[in-house]
């Protein structure tokens, strides 16, 4: 881990069938990930990230690694689709593969892997509409999306899950509503929606009743409107809901409860009172002209 160690990854790894920790990361290596890795049946850890000189595909065979429960497998350069086999790692806990060139869409059978509770997309090439058996992850608390090419909208209706934390998918592609199951995840801290086509209301339960509440930010989807849940004017970090499509009186008494370090609320696509009304009900800056009539 971290020797700066060039060439090919050994096959013969595969052979040290007792190994339980493999850890490859931060290196040099190049060529692809060998197959026979996935012999080493006893590993419960594997972590080849940030290894950028590695190419090729995802190697089904990890699939048979049942015991695994850290696959990590960031910024290595890895192409093509994430393998169907992966499927199978039901005692798998921590899926890392941002940062790579993966293609296609997320697995259909990703709701085998029951223990999942990272999981780490983002950064890639992924395609086509996530899979609403996203939501039978009994015990996932962490999801990154962004930067992706997927289609249609965060599949609605009932999550098995609940404690979820951490929600980012900026620049993924996705559109439509915000599903009101959002509202049932009471720990969720991080939730970042950026640069997509979102449109309609945001769930009022949304940002949960936990203390902790880091970031909030539903910037660049100019198709949201509605008042802005309560609970964002916990958040410690930032809140920013610049470019959407809010009124002065969707924001107005989250930003007069809010003590967290930056909200940004400007522009707006439309806001329903006159310009240079804002340092009278309490913003320390003023909106625009521009800002006062329709933008986009």
């Amino acid at each position: 881990d971290g020797n700066h160690l060039t060439g090919s990854i050994p096959t013969t790894l595969g052979n040290m069938t007792g190994l339980r920790q493999l850890l490859l990361s931060n290196n040099q290596f190049t060529g692809v990930i060998p197959a026979a890795l996935g012999s080493i049946t006893n590993l419960v850890y594997l972590n080849i990230s940030y290894n950028p000189l590695l190419s090729g595909p995802i190697p089904p065979q990890l699939g048979n690694l049942s015991q695994l429960q850290a696959l990590l497998l960031a910024y290595s350069g890895l192409t093509d689709m994430i393998p169907s086999s992966l499927s199978n790692l039901t005692s798998l806990q921590q899926l890392y593969l941002t940062g790579n060139e993966l293609t296609g869409p997320i697995m259909s059978q990703i709701h085998q892997m029951s223990s999942l509770r990272i999981l780490q997309l983002g950064d890639n090439k992924l395609d086509d509409n996530i899979p609403p058996n996203l939501l039978a992850l009994p015990n996932l608390e962490q999801l990154s999306l962004y930067e992706n090419e997927f289609e249609g909208s965060i599949p609605s209706g009932t999550t098995v899950f609940t404690g979820l934390k951490s929600f980012t998918a900026y620049g993924s592609g996705l559109s439509g509503a915000i599903p009101e199951w959002f509202s049932d995840q009471k720990l969720l801290h991080t939730f970042n929606i950026a640069y997509n086509g979102f449109s309609g209301e945001l769930p009022p339960g949304l940002m949960g009743e936990g203390s902790f509440k880091l970031e909030f930010r539903t910037n660049n989807n100019p198709n949201l409107t509605g008042k802005l849940p309560d609970k964002v004017s916990a958040v410690t970090g930032l809140v920013d809901i610049s470019h959407c499509n809010f009124t002065f009186q969707d924001f107005l008494s989250v930003h007069k409860s809010f003590s967290g370090s930056t909200f940004i609320y400007a522009p707006q696509g439309l806001v329903d009172v006159q310009k240079n009304s804002s340092e009278r009900i309490g913003f320390t800056f003023e909106f625009t002209a521009e800002v006062d009539r329709e933008i986009y």
